[in-house]
């Protein structure tokens, strides 16, 4: 007889060990029949935590402090760490990152089917941990009266972590960074509260392109700050490594930096880039792979998996602005992307007429409803779906085409492994899935999957 779950203490300092990680690459405890997950915290710690929120036998905790470190635990190198919520895995050595990344992906294969861990092949590691990142987003706050401008603390959406000294995209972000706070201090412009939901300056979107290593500053507000920009445009445009400024309004109570309104301030806001010898237009909110060193390499391992010929067809799904499909239109006979974002769309169309690629098509709509109606036969599926994964309708639907090979990329491990078993009740089983580790210092990890019929 299983013995019903205690009711934890709520913010209630408590002890423990870790004695595992979870599919979110969170620390998990076990305490009076509960799983605590814990972020931040690392098999083998002796931490301190409170518990924020139960549901049954599952609940969330928030890392106090760590009396005993992890045999796996190194010191970090950024003065930021470990208050910043940014690279929660920087006091891990990139070997035992790695270590720790394969044992979650194969822990989370063989919940779903034991026989999938055989598939495995070794972990890609990062070539590099320090400004390997083509896009950050930079929030603003407010610490003791002052305008600080960084990334959000730990396991606090409402508290920003001056952080002058990143090095996760620009060397010469100190720079940038107090250039940026200068301007602020002379507008006069308050940062936006996300509890009150007031004040103006929300974030600082920077994007840089790795080919070239031109830079794009966006500055969302939550409403038209364009009259005081120029004097910061004034300012940027000193570095000629500095291509545009923009600003975008963002005045919804969501905390993010996305917005539909992107007014050019100075300059051009679309980066060129380029991966593998394709050329692609990189808009402010256009998805494009995070990780610059790594990029390449995942577009190889996808290319790898898929084994294209010639006279293959290629159904693209979730193309974006056409990354994927662009990376193989050379080889092989016609490619047909599905997305449902406009904008990624017009990129994808940008980014064919540049390349000179005139085998590739782009259908606008939701996956699901697009494959209901689609006519073509592919050999080859891609699909590279956001966090959330396929809806089960676009993997009946996608295998319906009955493709020679399907290749899945995912960077949530957890609802991959609910894909591949759908996708095994249907008749396709994996035979290749390789880690790629786009995301160092962090426990999150790409993962593309070969499946082919049984």
């Amino acid at each position: 007889m299983t013995l019903p779950p205690e009711r934890l203490p709520y913010r209630l300092p408590t002890h423990g060990t870790v004695g595992a990680m979870d599919g979110d690459g969170h620390g998990q405890i076990q305490q009076g029949g509960v799983t605590i997950s814990i972020p931040g915290a690392i098999v083998g710690e002796s931490v301190a935590y409170e518990v924020l929120r139960q549901r049954r036998r599952h609940a969330s905790g928030r890392l106090i402090s760590r009396p005993t470190g992890s045999p796996w635990r190194t010191e970090g190198s950024c003065e930021h760490y470990p208050v910043c919520g940014g690279c929660a895995w920087q006091g891990v050595s990139a070997i035992d990152q790695a270590q720790l990344k394969q044992d979650r992906l194969r822990g989370l294969l063989v919940q779903g089917n034991p026989d999938w861990a055989s598939c495995l092949s070794p972990l890609i590691s990062a070539p590099a941990t320090q400004f390997h990142r083509n896009k950050m987003e930079y929030a603003f706050g407010m610490t003791h009266g002052q305008v600080v401008l960084g990334l959000k603390q730990r396991g606090a959406f409402d508290s920003v972590v001056s952080t002058p000294q990143c090095g996760l995209l620009l060397p010469w972000w100190p720079w940038l960074h107090g250039v940026i706070l200068q301007w602020v201090q002379w507008a006069g412009h308050p940062p936006y509260d996300p509890v009150t939901h007031e004040g103006l300056l929300r974030y600082v979107m920077v994007r840089r392109s790795a080919h070239t290593g031109q830079v794009v500053v966006v500055v969302v507000s939550q409403q038209d700050i364009s009259e005081t920009m120029g004097v910061l445009w004034q300012q940027l445009c000193v570095r000629d490594d500095i291509q545009g400024l923009g600003m975008a309004i963002q005045d919804t109570p969501s905390d993010t930096a996305f917005s539909d309104h992107v007014v050019t301030i100075g300059g051009s806001l679309t980066l060129s880039d380029q991966l593998n010898g394709v050329w692609y237009d990189v808009a402010p909110y256009s998805f494009f792979q995070p990780n610059a060193l790594q990029a390449p390499v995942l577009y190889q391992v996808i290319a790898s998996l898929a084994d294209p010929q010639p006279m293959d067809g290629v159904l693209d799904l979730y193309c974006g602005g056409g990354g994927i499909g662009l990376s193989l239109a050379s080889s092989v006979a016609w490619v047909v992307g599905i997305e449902s974002n406009p904008y990624a769309i017009a990129a994808a169309h940008c980014n064919m007429r540049r390349n000179g690629v005139g085998n590739m098509t782009v259908i606008e709509g939701p996956v699901r409803r697009v494959l209901k109606t689609l006519t073509c036969c592919p050999d080859l599926v891609i699909a590279d779906p956001p966090r959330s994964g396929m809806e089960p309708k676009s993997v009946i639907r996608a295998l319906a085409l009955h493709p020679r090979v399907m290749v899945m990329v995912s960077c949530q491990p957890k609802t991959l492994v609910r894909d591949l078993i759908q996708c095994q009740g249907l008749g396709y089983v994996p035979t290749v899935i390789q880690g790629v580790d786009m995301f160092p210092n962090t426990p999150h990890v790409e993962v593309v999957v070969r499946l082919v019929p049984k």
